[in-house]
């Protein structure tokens, strides 16, 4: 629907992707254009069904907007939001709703009346520099951000070429070219973890900058001389070729109307005006950020401290660290049970007086039992291995999966039976296992070509499950006493260290002599809530070996087994409060790689978390340990990353 169709031919188009914060400065940039150069403007507004009264008043006469008669707003038919799930962060929906937008903006810009002499568009609507082939026009991106963030844009897809992993595991900081250095992190968040579909997005984004035909960036020259210098003088820069640069900030919002300068405005101004050059800092989180009352007090107190003068724009506290983003990004990590986050929820009477029963008489009888078989199972460990030299192929591991014979059989079945008392201990009485046949799942072989695939590709190499507690370890090694990765600090710890070595215990991702047996291993990353299925890591599927897709869940009432948000002493006070503690199996069935698949370890790994999803109800989720550190971080009301917490390293 066209809100305001030009009568002349338009100069230039003008396409903003959703959301006010970068709605604001493309459409002061538009009146400029339109005011200070006399242009007529056609300014693409993409539309959704939800309201927007922010968006409204600056875009709606009806709404008190103010718009130059040679600007003209014009609102694309409205994009459905239906189809893009709930969970959706903030940048992959923009991006969505750019992508699904692309064939009503070519529609207007085909229309004789609409049709520019020049383009410009926002930076998440990259997609649309095709236009510029299509209708032999320049198309420009407007960078609503810094130059310094820029160089680090035009940088990135380098440094995704040439760093393997994550760049928050790099060793060192950042060196951006000509630049300052960043500490990994301190990166953008969707940076920070590559296997989300987000970084996708920003990274296709960033790697199209050099294709514009100049990028207007909301910055000026006195600001940023050394982020500006390197995108005109550093060779890497020049190579690229970076497009030209045009520093046509800043850009804001100008005061109109009833938004004309207040008295308080005006004194914050006198008071600006009366101080030092350079000498004053303005702080400000965005129309996003969002601090705690704990977080805003510390940052105020940093402030005044610092004796330094300052400008800072104020919001609303929130004590329940919600943003627009924060609940659908960390969906994984959110605790629901009556515990709360953190394990600090207001319990009811009831259950306090419950967990006061069993600290006095439930509590003390589980630690003894499984402190019993914890020191009995070491002592067999210990006699197991007498005068049996542990395997050291490398440096970092050494282990006694070497061992065979009764050595070998008293470890394994002793350890299975032990492991299920001990969850028995820990009130899961009954376990509900399920198995999936063949022919029930995606995966589905007729049994000849089963037969086939074994023979072929041998038996199972990893035990592939969702993460959701430390109590998966346990099952595990009641029900197929698998090996497992875990760091090499592990080695030392007291009693479970030796214990973790008869395991054979994988302390590196590397191959080792000592697994010539049969070996069946976990892969195991962050946990989670246990409604959600986060990405695997793709060395689990290097081998192209068959696996088996475990899924586990904790069906709860009032206490979640979910470690996620709450720490590791106090998650397990409350499991041994509770009488009873539920599991539920599901057990697929073996998964065997298609050629395809043997080709591409991602695609392996892509495919078999689908089926993983789809059969255990499992919601997607590309968050991974960053993701975590930011939300426990969050919760603590700062940024400190306090060791007490499940930070695991995948």
């Amino acid at each position: 629907m066209v809100s305001d169709n030009p009568k002349q031919a338009v100069d230039v188009a003008v396409l903003v992707s959703p959301g006010i914060g970068h709605t604001i400065p493309l459409f002061e940039f538009s009146k400029r254009l339109s005011v200070d150069h006399g242009l007529e403007v056609c300014f693409l507004v993409i539309t959704t069904n939800e309201p927007s009264p922010a968006q409204d008043s600056l875009l709606r006469p009806e709404a008190g907007a103010v718009i130059p008669p040679n600007l003209h707003v014009v609102d694309l038919p409205p994009t459905d939001l239906s189809t893009i799930p709930e969970d959706t962060t903030l940048g992959d929906r923009i991006s969505l709703l750019v992508k699904r937008s692309l064939e009503s903006v070519r529609v207007v810009l085909l229309e004789p009346t609409s049709r520019p002499k020049a383009l410009v568009i926002d930076i998440f609507c990259s997609e649309a520099l095709e236009f510029g082939q299509e209708l032999s026009i320049p198309v420009y991106t407007f960078f609503t951000t810094c130059a310094a963030l820029l160089t680090f844009s035009l940088y990135l897809p380098t440094l995704d070429h040439e760093v393997e992993g994550e760049f928050t595991d790099m060793p060192g900081p950042i060196r951006v070219p000509g630049c300052r250095s960043y500490r990994p992190e301190d990166l953008l968040d969707p940076v920070k973890n590559r296997k989300i579909e987000e970084y996708r997005w920003i990274l296709l984004h960033f790697s199209r900058l050099p294709r514009a035909a100049g990028i207007l960036l909301n910055t000026w020259e006195d600001l940023e001389p050394v982020s500006l210098a390197a995108l005109k003088e550093n060779p890497f820069f020049l190579q690229i070729p970076a497009p030209p640069v045009y520093t046509i900030g800043p850009v804001i919002k100008q005061a109109e109307g009833s938004e004309m300068l207040t008295p308080s405005n005006a004194e914050s101004l006198t008071w600006l005006d009366r101080q030092p050059p350079e000498s004053v800092l303005f702080i400000t989180f965005g129309s996003g950020g969002t601090l705690t009352i704990e977080q805003l007090t510390e940052l105020a107190w940093g402030l005044e401290l610092s004796q330094q003068r300052f400008v800072w724009v104020v919001r609303a506290p929130t004590d329940n660290v919600r943003h627009v983003d924060f609940e659908g990004k960390f969906a994984p990590f959110l605790r629901h049970d009556v515990y709360g986050r953190f394990g600090h929820g207001e319990l009811p009477w009831a259950e306090k007086v419950l967990i006061a029963f069993a600290m006095v008489t439930l509590v003390p009888v589980r630690l003894t039992v499984c402190a019993t078989m914890l020191a009995f199972y070491y002592l067999v460990c210990r006699v197991c291995t007498l005068f049996q030299a542990p395997n050291r192929d490398f440096a970092e591991q050494e282990d006694y999966a070497h061992m065979n014979g009764w050595r070998r059989t008293v470890i394994v079945n002793l350890g299975k039976f032990l492991s299920r008392i001990f969850l028995f201990v820990l009130g899961f009485y009954r376990i509900n296992e399920i198995t999936v046949q063949p022919h029930s799942t995606g995966n589905s072989r007729d049994e000849n070509e089963g037969r086939e695939l074994r023979e072929t590709r041998g038996r199972p190499g990893a035990i592939i499950s969702n993460h959701v507690s430390y109590i998966d370890i346990v099952y595990h090694m009641s029900s197929s006493f698998p090996s497992f990765v875990a760091k090499k600090s592990v080695a030392k710890l007291p009693i479970v260290g030796h214990i973790s070595k008869c395991l054979g215990c994988i302390y590196v991702k590397r191959e080792s002599k000592s697994f010539e047996y049969k070996l069946r291993g976990i892969s195991e990353g962050t946990t989670t809530n246990g409604d959600f299925l986060l990405p695997f890591k793709t060395g689990a599927f290097l081998s192209r070996a068959p696996v088996v897709p475990v899924i586990l869940r904790y069906p709860w009432e009032r206490f979640s087994l979910a470690w996620e948000s709450i720490s590791g002493g106090r998650h397990a006070l409350f499991l041994l409060c509770q009488f009873v503690n539920r599991m539920e199996v599901t057990r697929l069935p073996v998964y065997y790689p298609s050629t395809e698949e043997m080709s591409d370890p991602k695609l392996y790994a892509y495919n078999l978390r689908r089926l993983m999803a789809d059969e255990g109800n499992l919601k997607l989720s590309d968050v991974g340990l960053p993701e975590k550190r930011a939300y426990l971080s969050a919760l603590l009301g700062n940024s400190t990353l306090s060791s007490d917490f499940p930070w695991k390293d995948d």
